[in-house]
């Protein structure tokens, strides 16, 4: 395990989370932060907790707005072929 961080290409990781304009890495970070804004003003107020399946779809879409976002380009171009 500790081989494979250590072989790990960081500065790969590095450019393709700061590329774009704003970079992606602060794209990904203010949906997962308008969630937890969410999910503390529910708590706050007392609304009781989500019932799982509801909670497992947020989660779901959670998860495909970030591949959306890390996918921007790919999926725009993708759509520009069509249009």
């Amino acid at each position: 395990m500790i081989e494979l961080i250590k072989n790990t290409h960081w500065e790969q990781i590095y450019i393709f989370l700061a590329d774009g304009e704003p970079p992606m890495i602060a794209r990904i970070l203010a949906v997962n932060t308008l969630f937890f804004i969410l999910f503390a003003y529910r708590r706050a107020r007392g609304i009781p907790a989500m019932r799982e399946k509801i909670a497992v779809r947020v989660q779901g879409l959670l998860v495909a707005a970030n591949v959306l976002i890390l996918f921007q380009n790919e999926i725009t171009s993708f759509i520009g072929h069509f249009g």
